[in-house]
């Protein structure tokens, strides 16, 4: 049996008096697709946020390739004098970390006074290496099979919302990252642009890319996932494969908010796709 790639034990994180993520527990192989999905608030964006340490965990630990990446001491109610006297302890070096662990955001983060082609390669030749002409090579061939040719030299204000999730993703496949999160990435999207970001991803399934996904699209979620975790008010509520989710989930919680949302996309008759 593989090891683990991403491992989380009893993680947690608190703002003020609430613990928005409370508990987390969760053990992913490389190469398969994990989707999290919940209500809105429930804590899936923080979650994917501390796996790539863009937030730092109160308590608990997160492993890859068994060795720990950052811990905190354990203890269900840790005071503020706690936390700065025990603070949470960072095992490894960040920016290596980063070069293996990369999330895409709701936001894109483009840089808007670049055009596309530089915002792609910057990660490329300052976190990878690459020289600038292997970096414009690579953006470019990956760009073109994403339809975004056309865009090179185009700043992110000229690109539909789209556009520039598909810019994102690009700028994430290139960076080649073992683990990729993603964010609810095809949110606030018409349906043609969700067509586009999601054949995106089926396209990374068997690449032997881990995928992260926290996404409100279960359609898509049940579709693609190996493991899937239902995430309410920072806590785990069920995990398993999409069968066990969505046919015999072992949360009341947990069918009440599936069956709801599978009954929407049902309604509305999403496209199938391409």
């Amino acid at each position: 049996m593989s090891v683990n790639l991403l491992e989380l034990r009893d993680v947690a994180k608190v703002y003020g008096s609430r613990r928005v993520i409370d508990g987390v527990g969760l053990k992913i192989k490389p190469g398969t697709v994990t989707s999290i999905i919940g209500p809105s608030g429930s804590g899936k964006t923080t979650l994917l946020r501390c796996m790539c340490l863009l937030d730092y965990i109160d308590e608990g630990e997160i492993l890859f390739n068994s060795a720990p990446v950052v811990s905190s001491p354990i203890s269900p109610k840790r005071t503020i004098e706690e936390k700065m006297h025990s603070p949470v302890r960072i095992l490894v070096d960040e920016p290596e970390y980063r070069r293996k662990v990369g999330m895409v955001l709701q936001d894109y983060t483009l840089w808007p006074s670049m055009n596309v082609l530089e915002n792609v390669i910057l990660g490329m030749i300052h976190a990878r290496g690459f020289s600038r002409g292997t970096a414009i090579e690579r953006a470019k061939e990956t760009m073109g099979k994403l339809g975004l040719s056309r865009h090179l030299d185009k700043t992110p204000s000229k690109l539909s919302g789209g556009e520039r999730q598909r810019v994102a993703l690009a700028r994430a496949l290139l960076m080649e990252y073992q683990v990729l999160l993603l964010d609810e990435v095809t949110s606030a999207l018409d349906p043609e642009a969700i067509l586009d970001v999601m054949n995106i991803i089926y396209s990374l399934v068997g690449s032997g890319t881990t995928l992260i996904l926290a996404t409100h699209h279960l359609p898509f979620a049940r579709e693609i996932s190996n493991s899937i975790i239902v995430l309410v008010d920072g806590a785990i509520t069920d995990i398993g494969d999409p069968e066990h989710i969505f046919n015999s989930p072992k949360s009341e919680r947990t069918a009440k908010f599936t069956s709801g949302i599978m009954r929407a996309f049902t309604a509305s008759k999403p496209q199938e796709r391409v």
